[in-house]
């Protein structure tokens, strides 16, 4: 039986361009994931990574190939039926993180859940119980700019998960951080994993494949 987060992938190949100048950053890829698993795709930089997460955000549509997700095919689904699994299942954190200047940290993570109609009081609520869990109840009225790299990335994957999705993407999570922060974003990452939810992230750090439960590879080697 397929439980809440089994994702599917099998024969995806994407293709950018056309003719002479297509290329194919991903091809003839399979793989399976699992909820309550952490799940690194590696590859080299323009390896496909963030091909592959937008492809399973429902953000780009592969040439062939299909991706299932909890017994839904995304090929088959409506345009309705993909917006509503972009908002309901899937939770995104960004490599350049793509906050709004104008807002601050709390504000940033509130609006998933506004612009779903969620209570302002509720999604308020929910922002900082998130933030605060990751170790910035101090900056919560802070706006992006005033914010360090590994506060933005935290940032960025609260946002991600304020919506307590079953399939979270995090593209180069440690991309921007130090040493010292890099062992601390690998157990928030760890932290996120449960039942009921599978974490991928796309990466080409060895410390962050280390963590992994599984890997899928790109390219060989990482």
């Amino acid at each position: 039986m397929t439980s809440r987060a089994d994702l599917i992938v099998s024969g995806l190949t994407v293709e950018l361009g056309s003719g002479p100048s297509c290329v194919r950053p991903l091809e003839n890829l399979s793989f399976v994931g699992t909820d309550g698993r952490l799940m690194v795709v590696c590859a080299p930089s323009g390896g496909g990574k963030t091909t592959l997460l937008s492809v399973l955000a429902g953000l780009l549509t592969p040439a062939r190939g299909s991706v299932t997700f909890s017994g839904r095919e995304l090929a088959l689904s409506s345009r309705p039926q993909m917006l509503q699994h972009r908002r309901d299942c899937v939770g995104l954190a960004f490599q350049s993180f793509n906050l709004i200047a104008s807002l601050d940290a709390v504000e940033n993570v509130m609006a998933p859940l506004l612009m779903t109609g969620v209570q302002r009081s509720v999604a308020r609520r929910r922002a900082t119980e998130l933030l605060s869990g990751m170790g910035l109840a101090h900056r919560l009225h802070h706006r992006p700019g005033s914010l360090s790299g590994g506060e933005q990335q935290r940032v960025a994957i609260a946002r991600g998960l304020v919506g307590d999705p079953p399939l979270f993407l995090a593209d180069e999570p440690t991309a921007h951080l130090d040493q010292p922060q890099v062992g601390a974003m690998l157990t928030l990452l760890r932290s996120l994993v449960r039942p009921g939810r599978l974490v991928l992230v796309a990466t080409h750090d060895l410390r962050v494949i280390q963590a992994a439960d599984d890997v899928v590879d790109l390219t060989t080697p990482c």
